[in-house]
């Protein structure tokens, strides 16, 4: 049985077509490369309360796994496909200007699925990864088109919309033609 059938959210009904679909580990790859990590990053905290501007992304991390409970009680919500941590300058009602920590969730779509539940989804992650940093954006970039009215179902609950372009694309294809690596340890 893969990891991703033994999460709650696999209990609670969400089917995720995309784990079998090698574009979705490769767009995962392909945001997390460069600046685009940074343009998430900005693009879901833009607008929050008293945001005055990224300070910076700190790290990256993929296919992490968010989890609730303890030791023999520990249960695993679901697998975030990419977590950006950093901080953010915010803004207090005295003036003062104060930095703390933010972490934007990315959830990536290759194929379709109702906005229904990508938003339960990010929902459920946000309610659960609280307890790693204080602020929360979240981010669905998919691979398919969104009609502007699930945009303003998405953006009513806080979640920003990105798409995957032709450059993703055009990445895709290169990496075909990359030389495989050569792994540290022969067997």
């Amino acid at each position: 049985m893969h990891s991703h059938d033994r999460t709650l959210l696999s209990k609670l009904g969400f089917a995720d077509p995309d784990k079998k679909d090698r574009r979705h580990d490769l767009a995962c790859q392909y945001l997390s490369q460069n600046e685009r990590p940074l343009q998430l990053y900005a693009m879901a905290l833009a607008g929050k309360e008293g945001y005055q501007g990224t300070l910076g992304c700190e790290r990256v991390v993929l296919e992490s796994m968010l989890t609730k409970g303890e030791g023999q009680y520990a249960v695993t919500i679901g697998f975030i496909d990419l977590w950006i941590y950093g901080s953010i300058r915010r803004k207090h009602d005295d003036g003062e200007c104060y930095q703390s920590d933010a972490g934007v969730i990315v959830e990536v779509k290759i194929l379709p699925v109702g906005v229904g539940d990508i938003i339960r989804q990010l929902k459920l992650y946000r309610a659960h990864a609280g307890r790693y940093v204080s602020g929360i954006g979240m981010v669905v970039v998919t691979a398919f088109d969104l009609t502007d009215t699930d945009v303003e179902a998405l953006r009513s609950v806080g979640i920003r919309y990105a798409g995957l372009g032709e450059a993703f694309y055009e990445w895709c294809e290169r990496q075909k033609d990359a030389a495989p690596a050569k792994p540290a340890l022969m067997l």
